[in-house]
């Protein structure tokens, strides 16, 4: 049994790359908890595989999430994926 936290340095729809203390090896599924937002629930991920393991940091590949929490994981992967290209219009609607 591993217990722990991390920082999520990427996220995708499919899966993570975590930085942490915790010594994980490939293989090895976990239940995972991201938290994303304040004053939001985290995303629970039921099972997430160790595709890869190296120093401190792990990646992680999502196996079993349910329907809802999916339905999160997209908008928030795509909220982040929208980020650069809202703040430039932003920039420019303030124009110099």
């Amino acid at each position: 049994m591993v217990g722990g936290e991390g920082s999520l340095l990427d996220l995708s729809i499919r899966g993570c790359r975590i930085e942490s203390l915790i010594d994980v090896k490939p293989g090895a599924t976990l239940e995972v908890r991201i938290e994303v937002l304040e004053h939001r629930p985290p995303i629970q991920i039921q099972a997430a595989v160790v595709r890869w393991s190296r120093e401190r940091e792990f990646g992680l590949e999502f196996e079993v999430i349910a329907p809802t929490e999916w339905t999160y994981l997209r908008d928030v992967v795509k909220q982040i994926e929208l980020e650069p290209y809202q703040r430039a219009q932003q920039q420019v609607e303030a124009g110099p």
